[in-house]
């Protein structure tokens, strides 16, 4: 049976997501977004040495099958906490820089509403495509302001590591960019009580475990050094977490679409 856990819900809903009436409002709903999709939107190819990209976008995270189930419980739920802090589904911006170094390297920087991810890769010449290998890290710096049966609780904090491969091509003029392949990564995420070094009985925390895996596909167009971006990525999350001696374990897939736009210069 799964332990019912205090609700770690916001404290003011109101206060947060607002009833937006404007286009205006809407656009700055997407801005504080803390979804769990850190997508790539980059090709296989890296960029020239001293050559740099800025992206911005949007990315969502949809979950299916028992990791939905968990959500759809009331947010008391251990199935759900556990969901919610390790997948953090919905909408959030994506915003990232890149910079080509020598000998094929590339390295990059992204925003993605519930944290920073921090990568390096390089790429490899075969034939007309590319083949590139990478590795990111990933530090979580929020997922909202949580509360729980009037005690104060730290914003969720936590880490992960993720190893894209990806296979691609681009048209000469550098019009079409092509890429596919897969990546796996491993987060922990904590969200503890706040509470006094003295006390002698100081409260559990909420404990989240991560390990993904799954295929993406992308596509890009346009003319320099503007570019259109699209990607689609399945990944199968397996997640495991605990809070006090209430422990949970849930697997299944989600869906994270995400499209932004390119400025190479």
């Amino acid at each position: 049976m799964v332990q019912e856990v205090p609700d770690f819900t916001v404290s003011n809903p109101r206060s947060v997501v607002p009833r937006f009436q404007s286009l205006g409002g809407a656009l700055s709903l997407c801005l504080v977004g803390c979804a769990g999709g850190a997508p790539l939107l980059h090709p296989a190819r890296t960029l020239s040495p001293g050559r740099v990209r800025v992206s911005g976008g949007m990315t969502s995270q949809v979950a299916t099958g028992p990791i939905a189930k968990a959500l759809a419980q009331p947010p008391s739920n251990l199935e759900t906490q556990v969901a919610a802090a390790t997948v953090s589904p919905g909408v959030s911006p994506v915003v990232a820089a890149r910079v080509g170094l020598a000998n094929r390297f590339e390295a990059g920087l992204t925003y993605f509403g519930r944290g920073v991810r921090l990568d390096a890769r390089r790429a490899f010449p075969i034939g007309k495509w590319d083949l590139s290998l990478g590795m990111g890290a990933s530090a979580v710096l929020s997922s909202g302001d949580w509360a729980a049966s009037n005690v104060p609780l730290t914003q969720l904090r936590g880490g992960g590591v993720d190893v894209p491969v990806l296979v691609g091509w681009q048209s000469r003029a550098g019009v079409y960019h092509f890429w596919a392949g897969g990546r796996a990564g491993y987060e922990h995420v904590v969200a503890g009580s706040a509470f006094s070094s003295t006390d002698p009985n100081p409260p559990p925390i909420l404990i989240g475990n991560r390990v993904w895996a799954g295929p993406l596909l992308g596509l890009a167009a346009g003319l320099r050094p503007i570019h259109v971006a699209l990607e689609m990525s399945a990944t199968y999350q397996r997640i495991w977490g605990a809070y006090g001696s209430g422990q949970v374990s849930l697997q299944g897939v989600s869906l994270s679409p995400a499209a932004a736009l390119w400025w190479t210069f």
